[in-house]
C-alpha cells in the first residue's frame, strides 16, 4: 500500500520469476515520480493459471505481512472474475 499525494495507492506486484527472496520491493518507480512510499507488508501469492485461482499467504521478511484480504480483493477484481483468489494465513507455510 503506498500513500500518493494524500491519499492510498495500493500495488499489488506480481515476480513469478523471482523465488525464495526475503522481500522484494519494487516503488522505486512511484519515488521516482515524486512520491512518498510505505511499505505497509508483504507476502506471497501462488498462482496456479490452468487453474484460474491463486493462494495469497506468507509474508516478507524485510516488511511483515500485508493485507491478504485486500491483495486477494484487488486480484479477483483486476482478473474481472476469472482468478478465484483465496487467503491462506495458516502458520508455517514456508
Amino acid at each position: 500500500m503506498f500513500l500518493l499525494g494524500g491519499a492510498f495507492l495500493v500495488v499489488v506486484t506480481d515476480h513469478c520469476i523471482i523465488t525464495h527472496l526475503g522481500h522484494v520491493y519494487t516503488g522505486e518507480w512511484i519515488e521516482a515520480a515524486g512520491y512518498d512510499v510505505k511499505v505497509t507488508g508483504g507476502g506471497r501469492i501462488d498462482y496456479s493459471p490452468n487453474e484460474g485461482r491463486c493462494v495469497v499467504y506468507g509474508f516478507s521478511y524485510g516488511f511483515g505481512k500485508g493485507d491478504h484480504e485486500l491483495a486477494a480483493q484487488i486480484v479477483r477484481e483486476f482478473s474481472g472474475g476469472s482468478i478465484q483468489a483465496t487467503v491462506d494465513n495458516s502458520v508455517g507455510l514456508y
